[in-house]
């Protein structure tokens, strides 16, 4: 009976400092994870704009930025002008906004869930995942796709080249600060 009490009391000393490094394991691997988050989020393949056969879609909404959607081919002029366009942008804002170029001839799967009619096509995305609204007055001229069953805003689209100021203009009204 005395030993099943000394077990007792070493037990109940013991467990007071193994909670204690319990909970700081436990606070030190969620700190970690946030470090690890934190450096996903500034990881530059994220910010790379041409998109490699490992795009993720859904990937890019996890970051809670503005996310732009370009759609191009590369026997197409306009496309290519685009493109050089978006280097520039992506350079200046890179880790405030994710800009990916997709070919249409790689991304063929992709581009069947998109409403696309001509290259080059842009589609604009809140940091939320939300389709971006610009205001009435917005000098763009945007194409908006809302999904039949609901009516709800489901696309906010661009057809044809934009500069690099005009999509500068754009993040702008994203909230980007620029």
């Amino acid at each position: 009976m005395e030993e099943d009490v000394k077990k007792t009391n070493i037990f109940k000393k013991g467990a007071v400092p193994l909670m204690l490094v319990a909970v700081m394991l436990v606070v030190a691997f969620s700190v970690q994870g946030a470090n690890n988050r934190d450096a996903f989020r500034t990881d530059g393949s994220v910010f790379d704009l041409v998109a490699t056969e490992n795009f993720d879609l859904d990937e890019l909404f996890y970051h809670d930025l503005p996310v732009i959607l370009t759609f191009g081919a590369a026997w197409c002029n306009p496309c290519q002008e685009l493109k050089a366009a978006l280097e520039r942008v992506n350079e200046d804002i890179r880790g405030r906004a994710i800009m990916k170029y997709l070919d249409v001839e790689e991304f063929y799967d992709l581009v069947s869930e998109f409403p696309i009619h001509v290259v080059p096509t842009i589609f604009f995305y809140n940091g939320d995942g939300s389709p971006f609204s610009p205001e009435n007055d917005f000098p763009i001229v945007f194409q908006n796709y809302s999904l039949r069953s609901t009516g709800e805003h489901a696309l906010t689209a661009h057809e044809g080249y934009l500069s690099a100021e005009t999509i500068l203009l754009i993040l702008e009204s994203m909230g980007i600060d620029l």
